[in-house]
Formats: C-alpha cells, structure tokens, sequence
C-alpha cells in the first residue's frame, strides 16, 4: 500500500492510497485500482432533501470528492443531483457503494439489481459516468457472503463497478471468502470503525498485510470524543480541533477515513490535516484508550448486525 499526493485524477489533489492486492491464482497481471482519496464524506443518515443536497453541495465546495454511501442511507438521489448540479466532472469524482443485507441474502441477480438500481438512482445517463468507482458488502451476512461477492464481481466486468471491497470482515470471513475459490477479482479494503476508543490494530494490521486498504468509519465517535481529556490536551498541544486530532491519528496509521459534518466551516477544518504531524509517543497514548471491553462490546454488536 502507498500513499500519493498528486493523483491528477481528483482536482482536489489530495493525498490518496493505492495498493495493489494479492492475486487470483488464475491471474497473471496484477489488476490496476484507481487510488482512494484518502478524506472521503460520509453520507450516513445525510437526509435526502433540499438540506442533504446541500450539505452534499457544501463539502462539494469544501474539496471533498471521495463520498462514501450505501443503498441503505437511502440518499443516493441527492448525491447524484449535488454532483450534476457541481458543474463538475463525474470523473473527478469517487463514489463508494454498498450492497445492504437484504441482496446479500438472496445473492446473485438481486445483487446486481441492488446495484442497478443503486445507479439508477445516482441519476447519471450516459453510460461514461454510471458506475461506482468501489463497491463493498456491506455486512458478511454468515452463509451468504460468498455468493454475493460473486455476484459483485459479474458487476465489475460490466464496468459499473470499477472496484471490489468489504465491510464490516473479520479476519475469519475474510479467509472464507479468499478460499472459497471463486475470487477472480480481488477486494482491495475492508471499512471497518476505527477511533481511538475502537482501535483493534491486529485486525487492521491483519488485512494491511493482505495488500488492501483499511477505510475507517465512525472516526470521531459521532461527537462522542469532543470532551476527552487527553485526546483535548493533545488538541490543544498541536494548536487543532479535536476532530482534526483524530483524523489525523487516523491518517497516520496508514488508513483512509470517512466522516461528515452538516457544518461547512467544519467540512473545511476536518479536511485541513496535513499541516502537523502526531508524535509517536503521542500517537501511542491515543492507542491505548481502547480497552478490552469497548472491542468486546463492538464485536457483540458487529456479529448481531450480520445476521439476517
């Protein structure tokens, strides 16, 4: 995995990750992944309105060109309205699908109607600018996954999909899925919640070490960090916001990050993070917030949210 701060593709130009992931045994080429800018917005309960079309609009304003959605946020409409409406190309943009739970059940056709349907909704005609630039399973639904991910993979050799990835895997569904023998196309990240009251490094070390990229969400806890004492007095030691702190935490394990803001003053801020570096004895401090019982908890309700 690498990082690159000059991707012409994304008029932003900001530092994006690229990797290259471990190769089908079939597959003589390596495969070639458009890199992932590494500051995405997160559109998780963005309401699909006049307001969410311009909170959208504002973070179009503020840079922001990765938007991370999903069928279930149910507000691809609004997306595709604030970027047609940008004045912007589709192409400087990179937008992230996901499959939900109820087409990962079924597999096969629904998942490929989930995602027809999922463009359709984007609302882009011409055929050069329907696709996502990364498609995830949303959850490993047990007993369904593989099949679902097949069915990605038909999507990608029509190129609306320009990429494969995961959601939500440990590392126990990962190795089921890479030795089920129908992975041609391989995924190239996992998003996963990583804060620093959630940091489960040998997870993200695990799949780093499997060449792909570690997306985070939920990286400022939903506010729920704002008033931490020790993550406040390392904001204030490098003279930033607290939400600027983590992300920057966040970046400098290697991972890309998704987050949002309604506030266009803070969609700036959050996006202004590479002016200052973290020690690493403060990054190390940061590290060990997380206990045993906060990953015990998470993990409790990650395996609930997989069931069907």
């Amino acid at each position: 995995m690498s990082a690159t701060h000059n991707d012409g593709r994304f008029s932003a130009r900001e530092p994006s990750l690229s990797v290259t992931p471990r190769q089908p045994q079939q597959k003589d080429q390596p495969f070639q992944f458009a890199p992932i800018p590494q500051l995405a917005f997160g559109l998780y309960q963005i309401p699909c309105n006049q307001d969410g079309e311009a909170i959208i609009a504002a973070a179009i304003s503020s840079g922001y060109r990765h938007f991370d959605g999903g069928e279930f946020y149910q507000n691809e409409e609004c997306l595709g309205r604030a970027i047609r409406a940008s004045g912007i190309s589709r192409k400087e943009f990179y937008i992230t699908g996901k499959v939900w739970k109820d087409a990962i059940m079924v597999g096969g056709d629904a998942v490929e109607n989930s995602v027809d349907a999922s463009l359709k909704k984007l609302g882009f005609n011409n055929r050069d600018e329907s696709y996502f630039d990364l498609m995830l399973l949303h959850w490993p639904v047990p007993g369904h996954f593989v099949k679902a991910y097949d069915a990605l993979q038909k999507m990608y050799h029509t190129g609306k999909v320009r990429a494969l990835g995961l959601s939500n895997f440990n590392q126990l569904e990962y190795k089921e899925l890479m030795s089920s023998g129908i992975v041609t196309i391989p995924p190239i990240c996992n998003q996963m919640e990583v804060s620093a009251i959630m940091y489960r490094p040998d997870l993200i070390r695990f799949f780093q070490q499997e060449q792909m990229i570690v997306i985070a969400f939920k990286p400022l806890q939903r506010g729920g960090l704002l008033d931490q004492d020790l993550i406040c007095s390392l904001a204030k030691k490098y003279s930033v916001s607290v939400p600027q702190l983590l992300l920057r935490w966040t970046i400098q394990h290697g991972l890309a990050v998704a987050c949002k803001t309604s506030l266009p003053q803070r969609m700036a801020e959050n996006r202004s993070v590479w002016h200052f570096t973290i020690s690493s004895s403060d990054v190390e401090l940061l590290d060990q917030l997380t206990t045993p019982e906060d990953i015990a908890k998470r993990t409790e309700r990650e395996e609930a949210s997989k069931q069907p």
